[in-house]
């Protein structure tokens, strides 16, 4: 079908098989060759197992910060990018580590993004300042300028999300978004943060410009969750109805559950950009819709035994009273758009959670964002039960201390307490996981020093500075995300359900049947083709450094980088030679390097031959370790990778 030019669409995928990988690519659009994804459907609870894999991430403002440096709390700059203080270079490593674990299959099952997908506020002057125009013109000048408006607000996401490392991790996995301030805009909002003052726009500028910063929000964010905007309006458990173009909304919340464990994505900046002229004091955060949803919920979602609620602020800071206080100072304003400064609204909510989880096995979580600093909590109600909030840190907006007071009380019957706040750059995962009890979440903050990603140019040496001139090798520059002090956290992502595991173990051990010969054997002379042989030894030559990469150690991670230039290679083939395989995937290369780098007979380089991916040759034939690989034993390789995606087939 024609889509519109330069405008986001949502495609919708059914009958799909839980527990499985999918890889997507587009044709007939520019950049084929990079415009590819995937996503791995979730598994089916088995004799009371159940397993999620979550990644929380926030505030990631590259441009507003990319010539920050490093300089901390003192002011002063150490010269390094990556060491994290402020997010340019540390919110660039991270993203190219998160673009490497989006990209496996069985990774992380879910992202989970606390606001501040983009930064609105370089772009919302400029259209406010398209729409003052239009305001005085009349026909099609006046649409030209409203159109001209909408566009430099989408621009800001076009520029933000392709940006590559950005761009291919959000290309892979499931993505859930919360909108959050700096995907408003402060010109609408007002200062989010102290020490700094915003003056907020009004008159009829104002709602014009909040319905296009709306209809942009839905084209690029609320698309991900609700493929029924623009359709049918229909309204899902849990979820803010979808409004009509050009109309205010009332909402952005959204829930969704995978098996047993449900997440409610709370929206807390809606009803002060619908208000009159932004007006913070006697703003709700909530909306009576939004209650409604999450009573909803509470009541009639089919089995979440444990239940997160995120925001893009902390449920859980100062106490009543404190924040009362400190939101009454000119430097401390915008805290009166917090949590803890909506006692009323805080208490109603932790109440009814608290409600719901009982003395059952039920759990809660409280997740937000919106600080520098990771942060754990714990909130416990009179009588034994608790719930415990994760702070996760920003993903590459400044660092700050904690000031908030350790420990308090919202009532007589609510208490809480805080640990050890730590000022930092990164992510957090969360593992859920039950083996027949209450499911239970492990919390991991992973800051910036602990992602060992690709180094920047200013630490790289002079060879690695040449090879990054090469396309092919930036392609598939993209680190496994290692770990200093924790490193079980990533590592947990890599288990793969045991049908895959058992499939490749006898597509391994199996003779194929005539039928997949036949598509062997007509692999076989593709890829003898003195072009095939010829693309293949450009890969190695350009991706695989002539085998000197040092990724060549272990199957694990010559896969990682392997891989996805197979991929490249093959989605560039001509259309006979990808009629006749299927993609060779990442994990097809991991199980052909697996059984090549433990070979059954000595060491030694076969004779270069042919590419003969037969059934006697496919899993038994010659082969090296691999860091032995040379120009045509790596067309031998890959020969193979392709032969087993045909018999796993």
């Amino acid at each position: 079908r024609s889509l519109p030019k330069s405008r986001p669409y949502a495609f919708g995928f059914e009958g799909l098989e839980p527990a499985r990988h999918y890889s997507l690519r587009l044709e007939g659009v520019e950049n084929a060759d990079t415009r590819r994804g995937g996503f791995t459907t979730c598994e089916k609870a088995t004799s009371g197992k159940f397993r999620l894999k979550a990644i929380a991430l926030h505030s990631d403002r590259p441009f507003s910060n990319i010539h920050a440096g490093s300089s901390g709390a003192s002011g002063q700059s150490n010269g390094d990018e990556n060491s994290g203080a402020h997010g340019g270079g540390s919110g660039f490593s991270l993203w190219r580590s998160l673009e490497n674990e989006s990209a496996r299959p069985y990774g992380p099952d879910v992202f989970i993004h606390l606001g501040g997908q983009v930064e609105m506020a370089s772009v919302v002057e400029a259209a406010s300042a398209l729409l003052s125009r239009a305001r005085r013109q009349e026909g099609s000048a006046a649409i030209e300028l409203e159109e001209a408006a909408r566009d430099i607000l989408r621009g800001a996401y076009r520029t933000h999300w392709n940006l590559p490392a950005t761009r291919n991790a959000l290309a892979n996995g499931c993505h859930l978004m919360i909108r959050g301030a700096q995907d408003i805009g402060e010109l609408l909002l007002g200062s989010t943060k102290g020490g700094s003052t915003v003056e907020v726009i009004t008159g009829t500028d104002r709602s014009r410009l909040v319905a296009l910063v709306e209809d942009v929000y839905r084209e690029y964010q609320r698309q991900l969750w609700d493929p029924t905007l623009g359709m049918d309006g229909g309204v899902h458990l849990g979820c803010s109805r979808a409004p009509l173009e050009n109309t205010e909304g009332n909402g952005e919340w959204h829930y969704h559950q995978y098996g047993s464990v449900g997440f409610f994505l709370m929206d807390i900046r809606s009803e002060r950009l619908q208000a009159s002229e932004g007006a913070s004091t006697g703003v709700p955060l909530v909306s009576p819709d939004q209650w409604r949803g999450l009573n909803d919920v509470l009541a009639q979602a089919p089995g979440p035994s444990h239940l997160v609620m995120c925001s893009e602020l902390p449920f859980i800071s100062d106490g009543p009273d404190a924040a009362a206080m400190k939101a009454a100072t000119s430097t401390h304003a915008h805290l009166a758009s917090h949590w803890p400064a909506h006692g009323v609204e805080l208490r109603k909510l932790m109440k009814g959670l608290f409600a719901w989880k009982g003395d059952t096995q039920r759990e809660v979580t409280l997740l937000s964002g919106g600080t520098g600093y990771v942060l754990s909590s714990i909130l416990n109600q009179k009588g034994g039960a608790a719930i415990k909030q994760y702070i996760s840190p920003s993903i590459s907006d400044d660092i700050e201390r904690c000031w908030c007071e350790p420990f308090g009380s919202l009532d007589e019957r609510l208490s809480y307490a805080h640990g050890v706040a730590v000022a930092s750059n990164g992510v957090t995962f969360l593992d859920f996981t039950s083996s027949g009890g209450p499911v239970k979440c492990t919390h991991t903050p992973i800051s910036s020093e602990d992602c060992e990603g690709i180094p920047m140019n200013s630490s790289q040496n002079k060879e690695d500075k040449e090879s990054d001139d090469e396309d092919d090798v930036k392609a598939i520059q993209s680190a496994t995300m290692q770990l200093t002090d924790r490193p079980h956290a990533f590592k947990a992502l890599l288990e793969r359900p045991e049908w895959l595991e058992m499939l490749l173990a006898r597509a391994h051990n199996s003779i194929p049947p005539a039928t997949v010969q036949r598509r062997l054997d007509a692999l076989t002379g593709l890829l003898n083709r003195s072009d095939s042989r010829a693309s293949l030894q450009r890969v190695f030559a350009t991706s695989l450094r002539n085998g000197s990469h040092p990724w060549f150690a272990n199957a694990e991670a010559f896969a990682a980088c392997a891989g996805p230039a197979l991929q490249l290679w093959f989605y560039g083939a001509d259309d006979t030679l990808r009629a006749a395989s299927p993609v060779p995937s990442p994990l097809l290369v991991e199980a052909v390097a697996r059984r090549w780098n433990t070979p059954k007979q000595p060491d030694r380089k076969p004779t270069a031959g042919v590419a003969v991916p037969k059934a006697a040759s496919l899993f038994t034939g010659p082969s090296v370790r691999l860091p032995l690989l040379d120009s045509e034993t790596w067309i031998d390789f890959a020969s193979e990778v392709l032969g087993l995606g045909i018999v796993v087939q």
